[in-house]
């Protein structure tokens, strides 16, 4: 018997999450799997480029030496913004764990298929997200959005105490019109204009009312609107 699991060899030679167990067959030894991997695909291409790579460092950096509070401008029906705006996320006394875009990112989104968010923070007090304690995710946007499958997988997420922010960097910054952060004393304060929440499009704090009449449809609606008009306009 094998004091540890073992899990199959690539062909580059890099051990799988596919988990097998030998087989005792003197003539012909071999391994029988026993289950697959989960993290098979991706759903979309990973955004490449040097502003996107160093807002998400520069996040990570700074969330894994201080406390992160996220807040959203709100406006009224005449629009006219709230001075105090809605605080979305305080992480409060608890510490949570940061991860940046790669392995450790991963998440389930289907049979076989994954998402790879470019932040994800989990507080280390509990298994499972609460309300108070919610899981962290923040994409950085500079040249595109999310793809439709991977949208939907946070879109999804969010219903089960996920926050999800979409946060836009201009070229050459880490911020935008749309997305900026502060430092005040040891406390992150991040402003998010678009987020997930609950199963949920929001921007602003006001929920998006869903488009069309399925999930392609809704999701060019959103490329064109949600999505669009930021990546049209964002300037520092």
């Amino acid at each position: 018997m094998s004091r540890e699991p073992l899990f199959r060899i690539s062909e580059k030679g890099e051990e799988t999450d596919t988990q097998v167990r030998p087989v005792r067959n003197e003539k012909a030894p071999n391994f029988r799997k026993l289950r697959d991997s989960i993290f098979v695909r991706p759903y979309e291409r990973r955004e490449r480029d040097p502003t996107h790579d160093a807002c998400i460092a520069t996040l990570v950096r700074l969330l894994r030496s201080s406390k992160l509070k996220v807040w959203s401008a709100t406006f009224n029906d005449e629009g006219v913004r709230d001075p105090f705006g809605q605080v979305l996320f305080a992480q409060g006394k608890s510490d949570y764990d940061w991860w940046q875009d790669g392995g450790p990112c991963r998440m389930a989104a289907g049979p076989g298929a994954y998402i790879q968010p470019d932040i994800c923070g989990r507080s280390k007090e509990v298994f499972f997200p609460s309300a108070r304690l919610q899981n962290v995710i923040i994409e950085v946007i500079n040249t595109h959005p999310p793809e439709l499958e991977t949208f939907y997988a946070l879109l999804d997420y969010s219903r089960y105490n996920h926050l999800v922010l979409f946060y836009y960097v201009v070229p050459d910054t880490d911020r935008s019109q749309y997305s900026e952060y502060e430092m005040r004393d040891a406390t992150l304060m991040l402003r998010a204009t678009h987020y997930l929440l609950g199963g949920q499009v929001f921007r602003n704090g006001k929920p998006v009312e869903r488009y069309g009449r399925n999930d392609e449809a809704w999701y060019a609606h959103l490329l064109n609107t949600y999505f669009g008009t930021p990546l049209r306009d964002k300037r520092s």
